[in-house]
């Protein structure tokens, strides 16, 4: 966005370029096997301020990817005659 390059890395939104921290999550701890890691705090800073959208759209696609990557996939063999 804008022309610079942002990443989710140890819970905060970091611009690459300048190492500027635009928000952190504080996770809660939750004992509820499904909601680990999505309940928290979301902390934006005065330099994401201006993308908040984009910060809480993003933390929504890392959630999502860390779920898909909880998933236990099964394969079944299929009998090929």
């Amino acid at each position: 966005m804008n022309g610079k390059n942002y990443r989710w890395e140890h819970q905060q939104l970091v611009e690459d370029e300048t190492i500027a921290v635009l928000a952190t999550f504080h996770e809660t701890l939750q004992l509820l096997g499904e909601c680990e890691g999505k309940l928290g705090q979301l902390v934006i800073t005065p330099a994401g301020i201006k993308m908040r959208d984009l910060v809480v759209i993003t933390l929504f696609i890392v959630q999502d990817r860390i779920d898909e990557s909880r998933v236990v996939v099964l394969f079944k063999s299929i009998a090929v005659s």
